[in-house]
């Protein structure tokens, strides 16, 4: 019974372990995602900074605000698309690890607790079998 008791928390553990696994991965990819994005924002800013600096005249440089405010804003929205959908992505990679390791572990964990309420019951069975020639016993003897 101490085995399988001892099953039951292994398979808890590992199943603990793996879940927090999967968590970290999830929050890896989604940072590398990330900082590719921020990479790709410095460049481009780099890039409108070196066009600004080549402007010779007023209307060039406000014509090429309106253009750097329209990447900037496309670039932002791309980012936190891109931000909620590895989020998204990840949770639910998450949940079904989670769902397919916790009907494993349920199932684990529910033949072995069939197998420990079978050995109880089959030691009371044999406890009871003893009580009974026991007393059986005393009866003759007496």
């Amino acid at each position: 019974m101490a085995n399988q008791l001892f099953d039951i928390y292994r398979n808890n553990v590992k199943t603990t372990a793996e879940m927090m696994r999967i968590s970290l991965e999830n929050a890896l990819r989604l940072q590398e995602k990330q900082l590719g994005m921020v990479r790709s924002m410095l460049d481009q800013n780099v890039q409108s900074a070196e066009r600004a600096a080549g402007a010779t005249n007023m209307e060039q440089l406000v014509a090429l605000q309106s253009e750097l405010a329209g990447r900037q804003f496309e670039s932002l929205g791309e980012f936190w698309t891109s931000v909620w959908n590895t989020a998204a992505e990840g949770q639910r990679n998450f949940f079904e690890r989670v769902r397919s390791e916790g009907s494993e572990m349920a199932s684990k964990s529910y033949d072995s607790a069939a197998r420990i309420t079978q050995d109880m019951a089959r030691s009371a069975s044999e406890i009871g079998s003893r009580g009974s020639s026991q007393e059986r016993k005393e009866r003759k003897s007496a």
